[in-house]
């Protein structure tokens, strides 16, 4: 009886075949940090950020950051996506309808261009999170933060339910493919900026809903 050989190459081309597709499957997922072997080692590129409005009386909106890394990421949290003064830092971007650019809502002006090493070692400003680990964060908009924006922009942002809609969107100014413990102690040795990333991020854009 005949026999038929397969060729050894038919074997590593179905390998291929279902590396790549699995590859494929879970790049549908978010993106992933591959620690440099198959993509981009940046880990912010895995942060996910994601914008929810939950409730409009007062203004209430819900920040959430997934880590799609492989590996722990360790994150300054100054002026970051889930930094408590995001909306004063003018962080969320309100856009009024067939307007193309956003209402000037920045509050304040904080020098953390440069921050210093050392009180970035402060426990509350760095935050780790681990892999397919979410973080959240409310930001609540109060009434003495609606007034100022109405002088400030001469738009009151309760009147702009159903008429506008909002996006984060900022920079990353430090983060570390690390557990908070590592870069605390490269910290200390005065390596800190070693083998950290800089970048921007911009969540989903949301329209602006009555809620209650």
């Amino acid at each position: 009886m005949a026999s038929f050989g397969i060729p050894a190459g038919f074997h590593m081309l179905v390998r291929l075949l279902l590396f790549f597709g699995a590859f494929a499957s879970r790049s549908q997922a978010g993106p992933i940090w591959y620690g440099g072997i198959l993509g981009n080692p940046n880990p912010i590129t895995g942060l996910v950020v994601t914008l929810m409005d939950i409730s409009a009386t007062p203004f209430t909106f819900k920040i959430i950051v997934k880590n799609h890394n492989l590996v722990p990421v360790t994150y300054l949290n100054w002026g970051s996506p889930l930094d408590p003064f995001a909306f004063d830092l003018g962080l969320l971007k309100v856009t009024k309808k067939h307007e193309l650019k956003p209402l000037d809502l920045v509050k304040l002006i904080v020098n953390d261009v440069n921050p210093d090493p050392k009180s970035m070692i402060d426990p509350n400003s760095l935050i780790e999170i681990d892999p397919g680990q979410t973080h959240e964060q409310d930001i609540v908009i109060g009434q003495y933060q609606l007034v100022w924006a109405a002088k400030k922009t001469g738009v009151e942002l309760e009147k702009l339910v159903g008429k506008a809609s909002a996006q984060l969107k900022g920079r990353w100014l430090r983060v570390w493919p690390k557990e908070r413990k590592v870069v605390i102690q490269d910290l200390e040795a005065g390596a800190g900026r070693n083998g950290s990333f800089t970048g921007e991020f911009a969540s989903n854009v949301i329209e602006l809903e009555a809620r209650t």
